[in-house]
């Protein structure tokens, strides 16, 4: 991804990171097969079954771009039944954001359940915000 990306501002480079993830397909991993029946898989697990669902997507999205943005602090979004991740990055106009302990973190769905640029999240991701019904975990 890193030379995919060569020369584009870190807004563009998400959204990169983010259509790859969002193109692998969304399976639950609760199938003995898959992941052992855990319900989760590691960021190489995901890229070798290609197939993950909403957390272990979250987790391989943060693992990538942690690695080409040490610095930039990322949150995994928690709503009853689904993740996504939040960036700490000014939001544009439009974005959807959370405050968190006083950072802006412009969020990002890498599950889907559609393709949805940075800053977009899904209709009932956004009716559970809505509702404070949210917890979060930082990206260390």
């Amino acid at each position: 991804l890193r030379s995919q990306t060569a020369g584009l501002g870190m807004r563009e480079t998400i959204n990169y990171a983010l259509n790859f993830v969002q193109s692998i397909p969304y399976d639950t991993l609760l199938q003995r097969t898959t992941a052992n029946g855990a319900g989760f898989a590691t960021p190489p697990g995901l890229l070798a079954m290609n197939k993950g669902d909403c957390d272990t997507k979250s987790v391989a999205l943060a693992a990538i771009l942690k690695n080409l943005f040490p610095r930039l602090r990322m949150m995994i979004v928690y709503v009853p039944g689904h993740a996504f991740v939040g960036f700490n990055m000014p939001p544009q106009k439009g974005d959807r954001t959370l405050q968190i302990g006083g950072s802006t973190f412009v969020l990002a769905e890498p599950a889907g359940p559609g393709i949805f640029a940075m800053g977009k999240i899904a209709p009932d991701s956004e009716k559970l915000l809505q509702q404070n019904s949210y917890s979060y975990r930082e990206i260390l």
